[in-house]
This record gives C-alpha cells, sequence and structure tokens, in this order.
C-alpha cells in the first residue's frame, strides 16, 4: 500500500499469506534476517511497518513468494471458520472452531512430537508429491509450512492422518491426544 500499515487479519498465528494477493508473508528479513515483530501496543517506538527494525531493509522492494494453492484455499476456509466460528472438516462436517483449533495442534503435534528427522523427511517428500510446488525441506518449522502440511492433511482427511502415522511410525491418534492434558473430554 501506498500508506503501509499492518491489517488486524494478518497478524492471527495461522495468517501466513495475502489472500489477496497470494504471496506468503515474510516472518524474517529477507535482507539481514531479523525477525520481524510487532511493537507492544504499550511501546512509545517509532512503529515503520516498511523497514526491517533491525537494518531497514525496504520490505516492499522484497521479492514476493507465491503461496500455495492449497494453503491459500485453506487460509481462506480458515478466515470463513473464525467468523462462522466453526470449521467443516471433510468427510465429518462443522466442528466448533475451538475444536478445529485443537485438532489442528493434534495433528501438528502428531508431525513433530516424538519422531525420527528421517521419518519427518519422508512424510515432507509425499507432501511435496501430493501437493506439486516446491519441496518442504528439512525442517519446515514455519506457519506457512504447517499450514501447508495441513491442507495436506485436510485434502484426504481422514485416509491421509492414516498415512502420516504409518510414515511417521507415530502412535496412533488416541494416544495422541493423551498428549493434551489440557483438553476437555467434550474436545476429545
Amino acid at each position: 500500500d501506498e500508506t503501509p500499515y499492518v491489517r488486524r487479519d494478518c497478524t492471527v498465528g495461522w495468517a501466513t499469506i495475502c489472500p489477496d494477493h497470494a504471496v506468503v508473508l515474510m516472518g524474517d528479513c529477507p535482507e539481514c534476517g531479523g525477525k520481524l515483530r510487532l511493537p507492544a501496543l504499550s511501546s512509545r517506538d517509532h512503529f515503520a511497518p516498511d523497514r526491517c527494525p533491525r537494518c531497514a531493509f525496504r520490505l516492499g522492494t522484497a521479492s514476493p513468494r507465491a503461496a500455495h494453492g492449497a494453503v491459500t484455499d485453506l487460509h481462506r476456509r480458515l478466515a470463513e471458520g473464525r467468523a462462522q466460528r466453526t470449521f467443516d472438516l471433510p468427510g465429518h462436517g462443522p466442528l466448533s472452531w475451538p475444536v478445529a483449533m485443537a485438532l489442528f495442534d493434534v495433528l501438528l503435534g502428531t508431525v513433530w512430537i516424538d519422531t525420527k528427522p528421517g521419518a519427518r523427511s519422508q512424510l515432507f517428500a509425499r507432501i511435496a508429491k501430493d501437493t506439486g510446488g516446491d519441496e518442504l525441506g528439512e525442517t519446515p518449522v514455519g506457519s506457512y509450512e504447517g499450514l501447508r502440511i495441513l491442507a495436506w492433511f485436510l485434502a484426504g482427511w481422514p485416509d491421509r492422518m492414516r498415512i502420516a502415522t504409518a510414515i511417521l511410525r507415530a502412535p496412533r491418534p488416541q494416544r495422541q491426544l493423551e498428549r493434551w492434558h489440557d483438553l476437555s473430554d467434550a474436545m476429545r
């Protein structure tokens, strides 16, 4: 924009793309690698959303990275779900928003908790093959990559949960839920 600003919808943790332009939002400065963070609302520091606070690189001059179509679609569905407080799980129907968020945490936990790096690499290669596009890399830890993994899970739900569990040699879903002590019985 001519006058740069931060959109409130872009501050939600899973908001990793611009839905209008289908590009990945920057979390790190492409020049120095510094984390781009919003200042606290109580901060009196000068805020320039168009510049890296560490090296003053003009962020608007960086080359945009195109978002994967499956991530763009999931982002749209998440934005709609957040507004309606429900998320439509393919083959299951609507879940309440808190249950959907808990499910996504469990799904991503299945990938990262108590799994071996080699098995994760196999899963990431499978996701890249199934979805097309660029490779996820050895350790896809960003929010954008997390959405791409979730998009893969949901595009073939529930079969892809079974595939991921087998590739990762991860515990079954019931056992996975034992790790999440703060979930209520109703949410489980």
